[in-house]
C-alpha cells in the first residue's frame, strides 16, 4: 500500500511538471492533458498496486490465518501513519479552501478538473477510514484471538483501492477522450453572450478541456442585421 502510494504520487507529480509547460510548435495548446495521462496511471497502480494485492493477501490470511507478533510496533507504525495522513489530508482542505477565493472558483473541487487533487483527497481519507479497520483488527486478532479479522481488514482496504482506483480512471478516460463544461457553466456562458446587444441568437457552444485550467470554447454567433466587419470584430 505504501509502495503504491509513493508511485502514484510520483506520476501525478510527473504529470503535474509536464503539464505546467510552455504551449511550442508541436504542443500549440500546451502539454496540460499530461496531467490527465498520468492520472489514468496512477489509477492503475491504485487499482492492481494496492487493491488486488490487498484482496489476494487478505484471501492468503483468511484461510491461512496467521498469529501476529510485535503488536506494540504495528500499532506505533499505525498510529504515526494516521497522524501523517490526517496532516496531509488537511492540507488538501487547506489548498481547496485558498481556491476559492479565486473568483473564477465556484466551491466545487471538480470545476478545475485536477484529477491529482482528487487522486490525494481519496487517498488521504480511505487511509484513514483503512487506518483505523486495520488497527481494531489486529488488536482483535492478538487481544481477542480472532484471527481471520486480519484477512477481513485486509480484503475491505483491496476492495476500499479498487472502487477508487475505477472512478479515477473512469474521470481520466473522459478528460483524455476530451471531457467539455458542465451544462451549467455553458449557460452561464450563454447568459453573458446573450446580454450583449448586438448580439441576436447562439446557434452552438462547444468546449473542451486542454488541462486543468485550460479550456478552449468554441462558440458560433448569429449577430444582428447591419453590423459592419469592425463592429463585428469589436463586439
Amino acid at each position: 500500500r505504501s509502495l503504491s502510494d509513493i508511485m502514484n504520487q510520483t506520476f501525478l507529480a510527473i504529470g503535474i511538471n509536464l503539464s505546467s509547460q510552455r504551449s511550442s510548435q508541436k504542443y500549440p495548446f500546451g502539454r496540460g492533458k499530461e496531467v490527465f495521462f498520468w492520472s489514468f496511471i496512477a489509477s492503475l497502480f491504485v487499482i492492481g498496486g494496492s487493491g488486488i494485492l490487498s484482496v489476494v493477501e487478505g484471501m492468503n490470511r483468511l484461510f491461512s490465518p496467521k498469529n501476529i507478533f510485535n503488536g506494540n510496533v504495528i500499532f506505533i507504525v499505525l498510529s504515526l501513519a494516521f497522524i501523517f495522513e490526517t496532516i496531509s489530508l488537511i492540507n488538501l482542505l487547506k489548498t481547496r479552501k485558498q481556491k476559492r477565493l479565486n473568483k473564477y472558483y465556484d466551491g466545487d473541487i471538480r470545476i478545475t478538473r485536477n484529477p491529482a487533487l482528487f487522486i490525494v483527497f481519496a487517498e488521504d481519507v480511505s487511509a484513514i477510514i483503512e487506518i483505523i479497520v486495520v488497527f481494531i483488527s489486529i488488536y482483535a486478532s492478538i487481544y481477542l484471538g480472532l484471527l481471520y479479522l486480519d484477512g477481513l481488514a485486509a480484503i475491505f482496504v483491496g476492495l476500499i483501492m479498487i472502487i477508487i482506483g475505477l472512478y479515477i480512471a473512469k474521470q481520466s478516460k473522459e478528460q483524455l477522450i476530451g471531457i467539455g463544461l458542465e451544462p451549467y457553466e455553458i449557460e452561464n456562458i450563454r447568459k453573458i453572450i446573450l446580454s450583449i446587444p448586438q448580439v441576436n441568437q447562439i446557434i452552438d457552444i462547444k468546449s473542451v478541456y486542454f488541462g486543468v485550467n485550460h479550456v478552449i470554447l468554441g462558440i458560433d454567433i448569429n449577430f444582428k442585421d447591419k453590423l459592419t466587419t469592425d463592429e463585428i470584430e469589436h463586439i
